[in-house]
């Protein structure tokens, strides 16, 4: 079990999109635990909608639901921008992907405002499930194809392989 020494904020956005410098934060939870072991956990939360003062594309309305409509009224990121970096504060973080999208994303926000926000020690579960169910062709090949994956890193093993794969 992983051990604590600072408080843990498990954090996910919603977006208008997937860049992670020129998009914008449209939902945001963070979740602050102070103990993992603690049965049930009773994270102190900080969820809004944030107003992105720009238009949510449909293709991001298609994935987490939210239209201009939904945040109109909500906060802008610079309204809440030092409550967020007070909740952060003394923190380390963690999420689902957050190291690759979350993390990059809250830093764009922040300096957008001035704010040059360095995260602590960042855990993403997302990466330690990975490494728990390797993502590799030869655990396709055991997963979809119930075999080893006898002729790794051979071009012609590799696309036979591949091609079990894809038919499983």
């Amino acid at each position: 079990m992983l051990q604590l020494t600072r408080p843990l904020v498990f954090i996910d956005v919603e977006s208008t999109g997937l860049n992670t410098q020129t998009d914008r934060i449209v939902q945001l939870c963070l979740s602050k635990v102070f103990n993992l072991n603690e049965y049930p956990i009773r994270p102190n939360k900080y969820v809004t909608n944030v107003n992105p003062t720009i238009s949510i594309p449909a293709d991001s309305t298609a994935i987490h639901g939210l239209t201009d409509s939904d945040v109109e009224n909500a906060p802008t990121f610079g309204m809440i921008a030092r409550e967020i970096l007070a909740f952060l504060d003394g923190c380390d973080v963690a999420g689902f992907g957050s190291n690759q999208f979350d993390i990059p994303l809250l830093h764009s926000e922040f300096l957008r405002f001035g704010i040059d926000w360095q995260p602590g020690y960042q855990i993403d579960a997302g990466n330690l499930f990975k490494i728990r169910e390797p993502r590799t062709l030869a655990y396709a090949m055991q997963f979809y194809c119930r075999k080893e994956h006898a002729n790794a890193h051979s071009a012609e093993g590799d696309v036979l392989a591949t091609i079990d794969v894809l038919q499983a």
